[in-house]
C-alpha cells in the first residue's frame, strides 16, 4: 500500500468517527455514565471518588484520569472523552505502523496492517460509546510495539524500547487491570533472544521496573486509603463472581449479592469496604470453582468464542440511541442499521481472523508470529478464564492485522 492511499484512508475513517461523534453522540449509559462521573470528579480535583464523594477504587483509573485530561482540555461534556477515544484510535493505528515494522514488515505492509486497524468497523462505535476500549487499544498495542523493538533492535536501540513498553504496559493494566499478564508475555522474548543472558536480564528489569513505576503510586493511594498492598482496583472479586457462579453463562451477567453482603461486618464506605465485598465475592466464586471444576471448564471454551465475536458496539450504540428499548439481548429489538452494521462488523471480523490465521501460518521465519501469539494469549487469557464478552477482543484488531500482512516463506529460484 502506497503512503498516499493510506492517508486518505485514515482521513477518510477520521472524517467518519469526528461526523458520528458531532452528528450522533449517543448519551453516556450504563459503565460509560460511571467513566464520566469520575473523570469529572478527578477533573474538579476531588479525586477518585463515589458520587457521595467516598474514595473508590473499584473501577480501574486509568480511563476516567485520561478521561479528566479530555474534559479539562474539550470541555466538561462526554463530546470531550470521545475526542480522547478518537485521538486514542488514531494513536492505535500509529502504533500498528510501529509494530509492523519493529518487526520487520516492509513499508507497504505496515501501511496495509495500519489501514486494517483505521477501517475497523469493530472500532467506530467505541469512539462514540465512553468505556475504555479506546484507551487500552493505544496502549496495549504501544506496549506490544515498543517490546517488539526492543526484542528485534540491536545493541543500544533495545533499551528506549524496553522503557516504552514497560511504561505502556503499566499503563494498559491501570486501564484494565487484566493487563497485568502482559508485562510477563512481553518479557519472554526478551530473555530468551539476547545475545547474552547479562543483557536479557538487563532489558528485562528495565522493563518490569518500568511497569511497576507506573503501576505503585496508585497502589500506594489504595493501600493508604484500603489498607491491602497490591490494590489496582477492588473489582476482582466480582469480577471472578461473574465467572464462578452456578448461575454463569460464560459472559457478563448482574448478580445478586445480597445475601453476601448481609454477612458482612458493617463498615464505612470507602476503598477498605470494597477490599471486604471483592474478598466475600472471591471466597464465594472460589467456593463454587472446588465444587463443580468440570462446569467450570466446560464454560472455558465458551467464553473464548463470546470473547472472539465481533463487538457488539453497533448494537449497544443502537441501544443508547434509543433507551426505550432497555433489553440488551433482545437482538430483534434494535433498530435494523444497528443490526445490519452488527452483520456487517460480524463479516468483517471473521474475514480478519481468517487472513490472520492464514498469514502467520505462511509466514517464514516463524518468530514474529510466536510473538504475537504470545502478546495475544496474554490479552485473551483473563477471559478465557473469567468471563468473556465480544468487546473485550478489541486489542487483538492490531495484532491480526499484523499477522495476516507478514511476509510470506520465498522460494528458491530454480
Amino acid at each position: 500500500m502506497s503512503l498516499r492511499l493510506f492517508l486518505l484512508i485514515a482521513a477518510g475513517a477520521l472524517t467518519g468517527r469526528l461526523a458520528w461523534i458531532f452528528l450522533l453522540l449517543p448519551p453516556a449509559l450504563y459503565d460509560a455514565q460511571g467513566y464520566l462521573r469520575l473523570a469529572r470528579g478527578i477533573a474538579a480535583g476531588l479525586g477518585y471518588v463515589t458520587a457521595s464523594g467516598e474514595p473508590t477504587a473499584f473501577m480501574p483509573v486509568g480511563w476516567p484520569a485520561l478521561g479528566a485530561v479530555g474534559l479539562l482540555a474539550f470541555g466538561d461534556s462526554a463530546t470531550a472523552l470521545a475526542l480522547v477515544n478518537l485521538l486514542a484510535q488514531a494513536g492505535a493505528v500509529g502504533a500498528t505502523i510501529w509494530l509492523g515494522r519493529a518487526l520487520e514488515l516492509p513499508r507497504p505492509r505496515a501501511l496495509a496492517a495500519a489501514a486494517v486497524v483505521a477501517l475497523a468497523p469493530n472500532l467506530f462505535p467505541y469512539t462514540v460509546l465512553l468505556w475504555s476500549e479506546s484507551t487500552h487499544l493505544l496502549f496495549a498495542t504501544l506496549a506490544i510495539a515498543a517490546a517488539a523493538t526492543a526484542w528485534r533492535a540491536p545493541g543500544g536501540r533495545a533499551l528506549p524500547g524496553a522503557v516504552v513498553a514497560g511504561l505502556a504496559a503499566g499503563g494498559a493494566t491501570l486501564i484494565k487491570t487484566q493487563s497485568l499478564l502482559l508485562v510477563p508475555a512481553l518479557l519472554l522474548p526478551l530473555l530468551l533472544s539476547a545475545p547474552s543472558w547479562t543483557r536479557r536480564l538487563g532489558l528485562a528489569a528495565v522493563l518490569a521496573t518500568m511497569a511497576v513505576g507506573v503501576m505503585l503510586p496508585w497502589s500506594l493511594r489504595n493501600l493508604d486509603q484500603g489498607g491491602r498492598w497490591p490494590v489496582l482496583a477492588t473489582n476482582a472479586g466480582w469480577n471472578l463472581l461473574i465467572g464462578f457462579n452456578p448461575e454463569a453463562k460464560g459472559r457478563y451477567a448482574e448478580l445478586d449479592t445480597t445475601a453476601l453482603d448481609a454477612a458482612l461486618p458493617p463498615s464505612p464506605p470507602g476503598v477498605a469496604n470494597e477490599i471486604a465485598r471483592g474478598d466475600a465475592y472471591a471466597r464465594a466464586a472460589f467456593d463454587d470453582l472446588r465444587a463443580e471444576p468440570l462446569r467450570a471448564l466446560r464454560l472455558v471454551p465458551i467464553k473464548t468464542l463470546i470473547t472472539l465475536t465481533d463487538g457488539d458496539g453497533f448494537l449497544m450504540a443502537g441501544l443508547t440511541l434509543d433507551p426505550s428499548r432497555p433489553n440488551l439481548k433482545d437482538f430483534t429489538a434494535r433498530p435494523t442499521i444497528w443490526r445490519q452494521l452488527f452483520l456487517a462488523s460480524n463479516l468483517w471480523w471473521l474475514a480478519l481472523v481468517l487472513a490472520a490465521v492464514i498469514g502467520a501460518a505462511r509466514a517464514r521465519p516463524r518468530a514474529a508470529a510466536a510473538f504475537l501469539a504470545v502478546a495475544g494469549a496474554a490479552l485473551l487469557l483473563p477471559h478465557m478464564i473469567v468471563f468473556g464478552e465480544p468487546r473485550f477482543h478489541i486489542p487483538l484488531i492490531p495484532l491480526l492485522a499484523v499477522a495476516a500482512c507478514l511476509p510470506r516463506a520465498t522460494r528458491p529460484a530454480p
